[in-house]
């Protein structure tokens, strides 16, 4: 048998021991991140707190859909200071945008203690399709905790009185998750 016959015959027998990777299976560390993607929200906020992001406009710049936002929260005190974090699904970790902001008794985020909050805080976000956007409002006491999740242009399949909405879990929709909601159904 000669060298390059061998080389062949050594590459195809390591070839044919390896196990193809099921693209199903999704290792641990994706999990999580589809996790943190999926339970976003309400569900990792300090009691009785809640933020909502209040679209304010949508244009296009140099071919690229932009999209502002305003932040308001219930339920928080307005005598303490925030971080304001965002998470993308890129990075493996939150980074704050602002420093320190404020909240106004009516609930805007504010980036100044002086009365009237003119103008409030707006966030300009460039998404991709169905990219959703983390945003983490952090006290600066640590006690209070409030999470948001925006999908400025979202992938949104209807029929009657039911959707379903698909979310980039990671960068180039690899991974998706998927929301489900019946307009149908009353909450009691």
């Amino acid at each position: 048998m000669n060298q390059l016959t061998f080389s062949f015959l050594m590459a195809a027998l390591l070839l044919a021991a390896q196990k193809p990777q099921d693209p199903n299976t999704i290792s641990p560390e994706m999990e999580q991140r589809l996790n943190l993607v999926a339970n976003w929200g309400e569900s990792l906020n300090s009691k009785g707190t809640k933020a909502e992001m209040v679209e304010t406009g949508r244009t296009q710049r140099d071919g690229k859909l932009v999209v502002m936002y305003d932040i308001h929260v219930t339920g928080a005190s307005d005598k303490q200071p925030y971080s304001l974090m965002q998470w993308p699904i890129t990075e493996a970790a939150p980074h704050t945008i602002l420093e320190e902001a404020f909240l106004d008794p009516d609930g805007h985020l504010c980036g100044t203690r002086e009365k009237g909050c003119k103008p409030p805080v707006q966030i300009g976000l460039l998404p991709a399709k169905a990219e959703p956007f983390r945003i983490l409002l952090l006290s600066k006491n640590g006690k209070t905790r409030i999470a948001v999740m925006v999908v400025p242009d979202p992938i949104v399949g209807e029929d009657k009185g039911c959707s379903l909405e698909a979310v980039r879990g990671t960068p180039g929709l690899k991974r998706r998750c998927c929301v489900a909601k019946d307009s149908r159904r009353t909450k009691s």
